[in-house]
């Protein structure tokens, strides 16, 4: 009686143990081979259902690795954009400071130069938070694949790098957006005052530009200047006579 129970019984749900216990070591290619087919009592059960769970988890597990494989696509490919956009604001750069070299070679530029420099500076630190936020993505992403590949990957290390990402994306994009703003203004004011084209401009928003391509100078004052003007009002005139005035007079 002992040997058929042994046999008929506990053999199968030792079994069935020694595999719960591989797939809890993360051994989900095992499969147990006994059935209700082959037994039409509750271990056959127990069995199936042990056999479906572990299918289920199988799939689950596979359209998890699928995702992160996407996710580390997507971000390995946005760090690539990043760079080259870093590299376009670092371009940028270098002609706004051989534009300065050039505009001082007369009186008339040497405030333009002085702006030039100003602005160079301050756009060299958004360019440079942005590039060590891209240069931490890139190797926090590498540290990433290398864990997914060797088997390691765990939900903590899937967590941390989701939240590294989101604080990296967050600080890149707004150094972009403030770096893109100060090459904007730099650019229209450096450009009208080079220029002795007349052309239609929205007031407020020339002024705004004016005041942003002068904040390496104003942010050194306890100075706070407040623009009261109609949105839509426009003028048709010189833009460089224009920005020379309300820069001596703020100045």
């Amino acid at each position: 009686i002992t040997l058929l129970l042994s046999r008929h019984f506990i053999g199968p749900m030792v079994e069935l143990a020694e595999k719960a216990l591989r797939v809890a070591r993360g051994d989900l290619s095992i499969k147990s081979t006994l059935t209700s087919t082959d037994r039409q009592d509750e271990l056959g059960q127990l069995t199936t259902s042990f056999n479906e769970m572990l299918s289920n988890v199988s799939q689950r597990e596979v359209e998890r690795l699928r995702q992160i494989e996407l996710g580390a696509q997507e971000v390995s490919a946005a760090n690539q954009q990043l760079q080259i956009m870093n590299e376009e604001l670092s371009d940028t750069l270098n002609q706004l400071q051989k534009t300065q070299m050039q505009m001082i070679q007369s009186e008339k530029m040497a405030a333009l130069g002085n702006l030039v420099a100003g602005m160079a500076h301050e756009i060299n630190t958004p360019v440079g938070i942005g590039v060590t936020a891209s240069s931490y993505l890139v190797q926090n992403t590498e540290e990433f694949l290398l864990l997914y590949k060797n088997g390691n990957l765990t939900r903590e290390n899937l967590q941390n790098y989701i939240d590294d990402t989101r604080e990296s994306a967050e600080i890149i994009l707004s150094n972009l957006k403030r770096a893109s703003n100060l090459t904007r203004s730099l650019k229209q004011v450096s450009a009208d005052q080079s220029n002795e084209h007349k052309r239609i401009f929205n007031v407020k928003s020339y002024i705004d530009e004016i005041i942003l391509s002068l904040q390496p100078k104003l942010k050194k004052t306890k100075h706070r200047i407040i623009t009261y003007c109609d949105e839509t009002l426009t003028i048709d005139a010189l833009p460089g006579p224009f920005s020379q005035i309300i820069t001596n007079l703020i100045m």
